[in-house]
């Protein structure tokens, strides 16, 4: 097996790299919030009854899902941002028209990370991954990508930069509960990848150079999959699951790598 998934691996593909650099760029709002209601779906329902929704899609859906549950008014309940989605990439819609909408009174993105990994990347033996479909409860969750870490970061960077209200609240959710978690744009690794970047007048071009060797913001994105990713093949291959003492690791080492806060919160059933 490779040090690293092949879902991971290409997260960091041209894909992703362009995904992340769409917040970095200006742009002119196409839509607000009431727009994005009508052409997409809109699920009015709960909080917690959006968590139990997609606590399913963890053991029944092969993709990732991507919700954001907004509060506007008398508007509440879960918006799909799905864009592009497949087992080894997920890719949101435009979400400035809701991160520039000062009224929202909440937003919380939630995503999932599903089984569908686990397996796809042979992280546990066939035998105990039986045993998990079946019983539909694990104790084996799966991180927070650095993805996931790195569109937090962009996002928070651009509601500071133009002084928006919003407060921003990120989770995925897995075969074993749900990572709640924060940056911090102080940390050096999050300013870099965080970073704004002026975008190329017309009639101008990057050099070759420049071309070919990889910007700051690509090369940290890069250490920290491979990073990431090897932390994540090393629990599930050195330990029995989650437990007090390998949580509490797991969220100093996120703390002392990337200044990223995390609360994990496991299924009840």
């Amino acid at each position: 097996m490779n040090q690293f998934s092949r879902r991971e691996f290409l997260k960091f593909g041209a894909g992703a790299i362009a995904f992340l650099k769409e917040l970095s760029l200006p742009h002119k709002v196409l839509a607000k919030l009431e727009e994005l209601l009508a052409e997409r779906e809109f699920i009015k329902e709960s909080f917690e009854d959006g968590i139990e929704r997609l606590k399913k899609d963890v053991y029944e859906n092969k993709t990732e899902r991507y919700f954001v549950f907004v509060k506007k008014g008398k508007t509440s309940g879960w918006l799909n941002i799905e864009d592009k989605m497949s087992l080894d990439m997920g890719f949101s819609i435009n979400l400035l028209p809701i991160l520039e909408d000062d009224e929202i009174e909440k937003m919380h993105f939630v995503h999932t990370h599903p089984l569908a990994i686990v397996e796809a990347d042979e992280l546990l033996p066939d035998d105990k991954l039986e045993e998990i479909k079946a019983k539909q409860k694990s104790d084996f969750p799966l991180l927070p990508s650095f993805v996931d870490i790195a569109t937090l970061a962009k996002q928070k960077r651009f509601l500071s930069e133009n002084k928006l209200p919003q407060k921003l609240v990120h989770s995925v959710l897995d075969p074993a509960g749900m990572w709640t978690y924060d940056v911090d744009l102080e940390n050096p690794r999050i300013k870099t990848i965080s970073k704004f970047k002026e975008p190329i007048k017309d009639g101008e071009r990057k050099s070759d150079d420049e071309l070919i060797v990889m910007s700051p913001e690509e090369s940290t994105l890069f250490g920290m999959d491979l990073e990431i990713s090897s932390r994540q093949r090393e629990f599930y291959q050195n330990s029995q699951g989650l437990n007090p003492k390998n949580l509490e690791e797991l969220k100093n080492w996120y703390k002392e790598k990337y200044g990223v806060t995390l609360k994990f919160t496991p299924h009840k059933n």
